[in-house]
C-alpha cells in the first residue's frame, strides 16, 4: 500500500493507493520485507523521522547509470510507457495515464533504449 506515514506526506491525494506486485518485484518486495527494522522498509533513509526519498532516488540512478550503459530512471519509465502501449490502449483510462507517461515525445520499438 502507498499511503502517508509521519516520515512523508504524500503529492496527491490520488497517490494513496494498492499496488499489486508480481513476479520479480513481489520477489524482491518480500527479500526487502525481511530484511526491514519492522518499521521502515528501507530505514537507512529516514533520519530524524524524516523521509529523504531523494537519496533512494539518488542510488537507483547511480546504479542504474553504472550497470546499465547510462540509462537514468528516466529512460526506464519511458521505456515502460513504450511497452505499455504496445498491448494497452492508454487512452481508455479516465485519469489519463499516458499523459502523465508522454510528456516528453519520446519513442522506440519497445525494447530497451541506449540512450534517453
Amino acid at each position: 500500500h502507498i499511503r502517508p506515514n509521519p516520515a512523508r506526506r504524500l503529492k496527491t491525494r490520488n497517490s494513496e493507493r494498492t499496488l499489486p506486485l508480481v513476479g520479480y518485484a513481489r520477489s524482491a518486495m518480500e527479500v526487502a520485507l525481511g530484511q526491514s527494522n519492522g518499521e521502515w522498509l528501507y530505514p537507512r533513509y529516514i533520519k530524524d523521522e524524516k523521509c529523504y526519498a531523494t537519496h533512494a532516488s539518488n542510488a537507483v540512478n547511480k546504479w542504474l547509470k553504472r550497470d546499465f550503459g547510462g540509462l537514468t530512471a528516466h529512460c526506464l519509465r519511458h521505456t515502460m510507457r513504450d511497452r505499455l502501449r504496445a498491448v494497452v490502449d492508454l487512452s481508455r483510462f479516465s485519469a489519463a495515464p499516458s499523459a502523465r507517461l508522454s510528456h516528453f515525445p519520446f519513442e522506440s520499438d519497445g525494447a530497451f533504449p541506449a540512450q534517453c
